[in-house]
């Protein structure tokens, strides 16, 4: 593994895909799918501490659900992008 420095940006002048090239990609994926994994989990707290809050108007229900649905359904798509990183 090569090291790099923290302010290292790859250029065109070196050679396309070299191994300083190829780490920092790696660590650019690395950091994404550690963010993902992160959201992910505070997506499950969420969704746990949301159980808990019961709402008497159906109008607020609906809402809710609407919300949940669509965060999962963020979560579902960011899964898979992590199995591919």
């Amino acid at each position: 593994m090569t090291k790099i420095s923290k302010n290292y940006k790859p250029t065109q002048k070196e050679k396309f895909m070299n191994a300083k090239m190829k780490e920092y990609f790696r660590q650019i994926l690395v950091n994404w799918k550690d963010e993902l994994l992160k959201e992910s989990s505070q997506t499950l707290n969420n969704l746990q501490n949301d159980e808990n809050s019961a709402k008497s108007d159906l109008t607020d229900r609906a809402s809710d659900e609407i919300d949940r649905t669509f965060e999962l359904r963020t979560r579902e798509r960011e899964r898979k992008l992590i199995n591919k990183i």
